[in-house]
């Protein structure tokens, strides 16, 4: 079965098999028939995604597809009325019996979301160019790209797709969706950007309320400060304001709770703060781009991932790249000064027993240091594999950081590709500095593990012994190695004479 065809979607439907006045009257068993024929039997060809308008109610379509087809997750749809929620409550509740995850309700059940925890994707206004677009086959999106309803509905897209990804419960795909920049400025020869984080809703909100929790706040504020301190590049706090009036409510656990995620949503005052950096260009806006160039969705696509990754170069390399060089090499310069940086940043982080806890590309700033303290911690009681994000696993740990590294700057090499599609030459030395990370990562850490055990040069025998006495005993990081300094300077002498280094860990 060949699918109808419009602005890029494909699409059948039970109103193609029958006159414009007739009814579909099926049964149970006919329905599954038809599912199946609609998922394995149209030549759908290469897609990004299927989605399945179902009727509402929790009836034999729902349950049809629920057991027998693998079912990333499900969309309510509701609107305000009683009635209404109540069936899109029970639709919920059976797909959480049958184990399909909701990834959000969309309409009129913005309470009804936060009273289950469900995220809620945004609500759709009442507009009669919806009707007309749509009777005349063009959706409002592509019919009037430019209008408000055409941004709310791009807006739910967004926040579906960031959803079906895997990423955090606050829809945000490529930037806070709580910040937004106000301010550049030149102070005393640098130019810093600054944003409000948490001042409500933004483009970037995906149908979320914009706020941040005095909590949070708190906290990014501190570590901010923190990590400057220790030495170790990050965005800076300027200000934080709490609001004597306003209150959201977000998941939290209740007293005694044993539970992996939290179970109940309390009231919390909100906060807004001030960060500061030079820019906030992050990786994933790179990949952004750089998709963009490489699928050619439109004719400025490549234009405009090179202003992008220029303007990265101005902004954050302008002491390491020059500016008269040709686009080509200064890529390449980029990409050697991003690894550098990347590289160092890192082995700063297990440092001082730092855990970013979800080190994905749209975490990683361009410009080399500590961005978004979201799901952040410390390390405490040393385990290699410390995750202080519930949510997150094993490949965002503490010690694996430097695998989330690499990752991320091969996405950044990947973005920066395009660009030089016409430079054979400079081609071969982007992907020779990508290939080169794991080289440079291993001496940056090398370099800090040496210097916090005050040797002059990294021994691989003496640091996988102590990995292991460290791991079998509950030691906490930070004092381990602060009691360090209490050793004499000439300790090694003393100790020299009786096998060497060793002795220090087993005395």
């Amino acid at each position: 079965m060949i699918p109808a065809e419009s602005e890029g979607l494909k699409v059948v439907s039970m109103a193609m098999f029958a006159g414009d006045d007739q009814p579909a009257v099926l049964r149970g068993p006919m329905v599954g028939k038809y599912l199946n024929m609609f998922v394995g039997g149209v030549e759908w060809g290469t897609l990004d995604y299927l989605l399945l308008d179902l009727p509402p109610g929790t009836g034999d379509v729902q349950l049809t597809l629920a057991q027998n087809m693998p079912l990333s997750g499900v969309v309510i749809v509701t609107t305000p009325q009683a009635v209404s929620l109540k069936i899109a409550r029970r639709g919920l509740r059976m797909f959480e019996k049958v184990q399909v995850r909701t990834l959000g309700l969309r309409g009129g059940g913005e309470a009804m979301s936060e009273e289950l925890g469900v995220p809620f994707l945004g609500a759709l206004p009442l507009d009669a160019d919806v009707v007309t677009c749509g009777d005349e086959g063009r959706p409002i999106v592509a019919a009037q790209p430019a209008s408000m309803t055409a941004a709310v509905y791009s807006d739910i897209a967004s926040g579906l797709v960031n959803q079906l990804l895997g990423a955090e419960a606050v829809l945000k795909p490529y930037g806070d969706g709580r910040a937004i920049s106000v301010l550049e400025a030149v102070l005393n020869g640098r130019r810093w950007e600054m944003q409000l984080k948490g001042g409500g809703r933004t483009p970037y909100c995906r149908g979320a309320d914009g706020r941040a929790v005095l909590r949070s706040s708190v906290r990014e504020f501190l570590a901010q400060e923190h990590m400057h301190a220790l030495g170790v590049p990050t965005s800076r706090s300027l200000s934080l304001y709490v609001s004597k009036t306003e209150k959201v409510r977000r998941p939290w656990y209740s007293e005694g709770s044993h539970a992996r995620d939290p179970d109940q949503l309390i009231p919390e005052p909100v906060a807004i703060s001030t960060r500061v950096a030079p820019s906030f260009i992050r990786v994933g806006q790179l990949e952004l781009f750089g998709r963009r160039a490489r699928k050619q969705e439109h004719p400025r696509a490549l234009e405009e991932l090179e202003q992008l990754v220029l303007h990265l170069m101005d902004r954050e390399y302008n002491g390491d790249i020059d500016q008269t060089l040709a686009t080509p090499t200064k890529i390449v310069m980029l990409a050697r000064a991003f690894r550098s940086r990347l590289a160092s940043l890192v082995a700063n982080w297990i440092r001082v027993g730092y855990c970013q806890g979800n080190f994905n590309s749209d975490n990683c700033a361009a410009g080399g240091f500590t961005l978004d303290y979201g799901p952040f911690g410390f390390c405490e009681i040393f385990e290699p594999f410390y995750q202080p994000w519930t949510g997150g696993g094993q490949h965002f740990a503490f010690l694996n950081q430097p695998a989330a590294a690499e990752q991320n700057f091969k996405s950044f090499c990947s973005a920066l590709r395009p660009l030089l599609g016409a430079h054979e030459d400079e081609l071969a030395q982007l992907e020779a500095i990508e290939r080169g990370f794991p080289e440079v990562m291993q001496a940056e850490m090398r370099r800090m593990w040496s210097a916090k055990l005050g040797l002059e040069a990294f021994d691989v025998e003496l640091f996988r012994e102590l990995m292991m006495l460290m791991t079998q005993t509950p030691v906490d990081y930070t004092v381990f190695f602060h009691e360090f300094s209490s050793l004499p300077d000439d300790i090694w002498h003393h100790l020299s004479s009786s096998n060497g280094q060793k002795i220090i860990l087993h005395g």
